[in-house]
């Protein structure tokens, strides 16, 4: 169900929800729960968009919005997200494939009763929507330099006007490779799929004739017209198109026979259409048309304007058929790591290591850390780090990012792992800057604490910490406090920051520091995690 996404993305882009499609999907395919509305839902609150799914009974539907997501079972077909628009006494459900327009009761009797809403986060859009700009924009100066060339050289018109042949042709070939370079285009799904007859992948993926396990239309195609392109660029650039247009003339009527083959293929052995290979087999006989019509043909081609030619074709294909390998093995290993992370994100065997993982021991700490969060919260993480620990900085940002989305929720116990030697330490840049963050803990609460740290892990300047004034008592605890701390993580080897504990447990040592957002939801649900009983400890008030 999942697989068809058209109608979220389009109830997004109605609430003003702008997301990276490529990166929903890769998190939504890495889910241990894919394919499923749940897939959907966690990775919808992972990139920090906050959606609600439900059941309801078809009479409540008087409660929700005009316009959100639901889960119709419409006559014989099988389950599929819809979005659903509600205006005056009609309700407009749509996705990839299909486009209804029901009334309340024809509605009624598709109804499953899942529906899924989402709320507008403009940070998200603003942070989105300014990522894609620059290759469109440097791509569009490249076309005009090009044209611009072309322009200029002492060429008849009608050879300059047949560059986009080849133009068109290569962007076609490029649209029927979609699928191995990664590309998404909704407006291009479309056209393939403009009747139920027509369907671009089918087609171009098939491999019914052991032939096209090696090569198929699509390769031929972007080598085809890849070398065309270059190699009328070349002469005209050169002053002596004629030459090219002689030995083009011959490669198009040679392609008569692979454009039978392909009608073919669609007709009688695949038995649907590519509207883009029939695209692509209309541009070839267009040039066909305009050489014999327009273009002054010379007969008498040159050995070395032949080996130009062929040295085109050579490059054109090797380097096709290099980047052709280079993209199947990218595509093979962004497949190997969904599946990878779908198994790394399976909270069961996300417990099971967490509870085999070493227990520490809190029983004889008097004072605890810095407390952020809900002080009584079941589930608490401890993260003991060192503000000049490298790897700390990237680790706590994940700590923040958990906290933002859990705060009342979970408990942050935020711990140093440094040993106080006020004969030497007293004035050392080390001791200052752990002096300081406590110091803002207890003047200025947790907080400001919390952007201080961020402050710090992000330019370790000291300066730029907040500012607060020096208290002899409030100095003597915090040293105490470091101390018992440092004693604490001795006692349970802990000497390496940053450490990650789970209600006393170790954060697993398989799974990377960012997996652990992934897993809070089912943490903070777990009964046996949040009954692992620890003493409860003293913090600043």
């Amino acid at each position: 169900m999942p697989e068809n996404l058209s109608a979220l993305y389009k109830y997004l882009k109605q609430n003003d929800i702008v997301i990276d499609k490529n990166e929903f999907e890769f998190q939504m395919k890495s889910h241990p729960d894919y394919p499923s509305l749940l897939s959907i839902s966690d990775t919808l609150d992972f990139l920090n968009i906050e959606n609600f799914v439900a059941r309801i009974g078809f009479d409540d539907l008087k409660n929700l919005p005009d316009n959100f997501v639901a889960v119709l079972k419409i006559r014989n077909m099988d389950q599929q997200l819809y979005n659903i628009e509600h205006v005056n006494e009609s309700f407009f459900c749509s996705n990839e494939k299909n486009r209804f327009a029901f009334n309340s009761l024809e509605l009624k009797d598709c109804w499953t009763g899942i529906i899924l809403l989402a709320k507008s986060i403009k940070e998200l859009e603003i942070k989105t929507a300014r990522k894609k700009n620059l290759w469109p924009s440097l791509g569009f100066l490249a076309f005009i330099l090009f044209l611009f060339l072309i322009w200029n050289t002492k060429n008849p018109d009608s050879q300059e006007f047949f560059l986009l042949f080849p133009i068109a042709g290569l962007l076609l070939s490029v649209a029927a490779l979609k699928d191995i370079l990664g590309t998404k285009n909704e407006l291009l799904n479309k056209f393939c799929k403009i009747t139920a007859t027509t369907d671009c992948t089918s087609v171009i993926a098939s491999s019914k004739w052991n032939l096209f396990k090696t090569i198929n239309f699509s390769d031929l195609s972007f080598v085809f017209f890849a070398a065309q392109l270059l190699g009328l660029t070349f002469f005209l650039l050169a002053g002596n198109a004629t030459v090219y247009f002689s030995v083009f003339n011959i490669l198009l009527w040679c392609t008569i026979p692979i454009i039978g083959v392909s009608i073919y293929y669609q007709k009688y052995v695949e038995k649907k259409w590519c509207p883009i290979c029939l695209a692509i087999i209309s541009i070839i006989i267009l040039e066909m048309v305009y050489c014999s019509v327009l273009i002054t043909h010379d007969l008498s081609v040159s050995v070395k304007d032949a080996a130009v030619i062929l040295l085109i074709f050579t490059v054109v294909i090797l380097s096709w058929g290099t980047l052709k390998r280079i993209l199947d093995e990218r595509n093979e290993l962004k497949e190997s790591q969904i599946e990878s992370r779908r198994i790394t994100r399976n909270y069961s065997i996300f417990k099971n290591s967490l509870l085999a993982s070493e227990k520490t021991n809190y029983d004889f700490i008097t004072a605890s850390g810095f407390l952020l969060g809900n002080k009584d919260a079941v589930l608490k993480i401890t993260v003991v780090t060192n503000p000049y620990c490298s790897h700390c900085s990237s680790a706590h940002f994940y700590i923040e990012e958990i906290l933002k989305r859990h705060k009342d929720s979970i408990c942050i116990d935020i711990r140093f792992n440094f040993k106080i030697d006020l004969k030497e330490n007293n004035s050392s840049d080390i001791y200052l800057v752990h002096q300081k963050l406590a110091q803002i803990y207890l003047q200025k609460g947790e907080d400001q604490f919390t952007k201080s740290l961020h402050e710090w892990f992000s330019t370790k300047d000291k300066e730029k910490l907040a500012a607060v004034s020096d208290s002899a008592s409030d100095n003597y605890r915090i040293n105490e406090m470091l101390d018992q701390q440092h004693f604490l993580n001795y006692s349970n080897k802990i000497s390496f920051t940053p450490a990650i504990l789970i209600n006393n447990c170790h954060f697993p040592k398989a799974y990377d520091r960012k997996d652990l957002i992934y897993f809070i939801n089912d943490l903070l649900e777990d009964d046996e995690i949040c009954s692992i009983e620890f003493p409860e400890a003293e913090y600043f008030k």
